[in-house]
């Protein structure tokens, strides 16, 4: 019950996806695998997917499910007539009844990790079998023997396999070599790859994804994500059109084309796709969030602060919005503006420019020590940006501390914004008539 509670829409499928007949063959299908993993544990994966195509009477379903129907049937007859038989049967599979695909979860026909604690049901059927024919007593240390070669065999086995979840990478290796047709393998490898910056072999995998499963529009998008950070935005844009054109109510799709677009500066286009995205999702905090970015760029501050409040108003935690926001605001009330960018900054206290503009905010009010405190955390997420060494050396300059303000200005002028001559003689000068005075 708190499987089904936890897990997400996306993670059961509804009951019209799949027949009756084709669940039975399923659950039938799961006792005969987990069987046979308990008995000979080899070719273990992450990930064993449903069939491409659902067909009973194929015989990958039908045998299994032939032989998981007379296992049934035996476990049924054999607990009439003995209740630790009984006792391990329902155990094993009462602790299975989720794996075994009656509720269809998730696109793991079966997932054998979930499978060891109703193992215990078929290790007590095991021991009552052998204790109700009298075997144990009669071969009792032909049967230690066997046990302890069998059990040397599974520990060799298992810490083979413990090195299979070592990281992503091997995991979804393992489950390809054992099933090189599921494409949610190479989305899952290609996903590491890309986290560890491995771009062309993330590609690679993306684009097997694609081909394993041409009609999953999210392989598209996943490549095309990963195409806009190697700079390919054309290929991106691509993409991501792919995506649409097989769901066309896919609104995250037309979220990341609009981006694009604005990058190639074809604004028609992006606005249309942020329209839509909104359209598709009124609650999409992100598309009216990037909406307000365009019609900022388009210099329409009125509707580039409408659509930053929406996504303020449908989710609070945006930190990219009250950023935004604020920095609308800097050309206008700096009250507002130093408002957002401080709820900015506690959302989100890595952005270096949130810090930046705070400065600038507290620089035009006249809070100095404000001004200089927010630059100084500028940079140190960023020592890089010129011109914000240059802003400290002026407010410095504001508040006397001409011998800092020089420093700063130094720093600007290596990191390579230009600095007028005049601005170091004058804070030279500065500094000499202190020293006199």
């Amino acid at each position: 019950m708190l499987t089904i509670q936890f897990q997400n829409q996306e993670a059961i499928n509804s009951l019209e996806t799949y027949s009756i007949i084709e669940r039975l063959s399923f659950a039938l299908y799961g006792l005969y695998f987990y069987v046979i993993k308990f008995i000979i544990p080899l070719n273990l994966s992450a990930m064993h997917a449903y069939p491409k195509v659902i067909n009973v009477f194929e015989l990958e379903i039908l045998v299994p499910s032939i032989i998981g129907f007379v296992l049934t049937i035996a476990g049924l007859w054999f607990s009439i007539k003995n209740k630790k038989i009984a006792f391990g049967f329902f155990f094993f599979l009462l602790n299975l009844v989720l794996m075994l695909q009656i509720v269809s979860v998730g696109r793991a026909i079966v997932a054998e990790r979930y499978s060891y604690l109703s193992y215990l049901g078929l290790l007590i059927i095991l021991i009552a079998s052998l204790n109700a024919t009298s075997i144990l007593r009669k071969f009792k240390y032909f049967y230690y023997f066997i046990s302890i070669l069998f059990g040397i065999l599974l520990l060799i086995l298992s810490m083979q396999h413990i090195k299979v979840w070592k990281d992503s990478e091997v995991l979804w290796s393992n489950a390809i070599s054992v099933n090189s047709n599921d494409w949610f393998a190479y989305i899952g490898r290609g996903n590491y790859y890309r986290s560890k910056e491995m771009n062309r072999a993330a590609i690679k995998d993306f684009e097997t994804a694609i081909k394993l499963s041409p009609q999953n529009f999210e392989n598209y998008f996943n490549l095309g994500d990963l195409q806009s950070k190697m700079g390919d935005l054309d290929g991106a844009i691509e993409s991501y059109s792919k995506a649409i054109r097989i769901n066309p109510s896919f609104s995250d799709a037309y979220i990341n084309r609009g981006q694009f677009y604005i990058q190639i500066q074809d604004g028609e286009k992006a606005l249309n796709d942020f329209n839509t995205a909104i359209k598709l999702n009124s609650e999409s905090f992100i598309a009216y969030n990037n909406r307000g970015n365009l019609y900022l760029l388009a210099g329409d501050s009125e509707k580039a602060v409408l659509d930053f409040s929406k996504s303020i108003e449908i989710n609070s935690t945006y930190a990219k919005s009250w950023y935004n926001r604020g920095t609308v605001y800097l050309n206008g009330n700096i009250d507002l503006a130093i408002f957002d960018l401080e709820r900015a900054k506690e959302l989100d206290p890595t952005y270096f420019q949130t810090y930046n503009n705070l400065g600038n905010a507290y620089f035009k009010k006249g809070f100095f020590d404000k001004s200089i405190l927010s630059y100084k955390q500028a940079l140190e997420i960023d020592n890089t940006k010129a011109s914000t060494w240059l802003n400290l050396s002026i407010v410095k300059k504001e508040v006397g501390d001409y011998e800092g303000a020089l420093k700063d200005a130094q720093k600007a002028k290596e990191k390579g914004v230009l600095v007028p001559e005049s601005y170091f003689d004058q804070l030279k000068s500065k500094i000499n008539n202190s020293i006199f005075q």
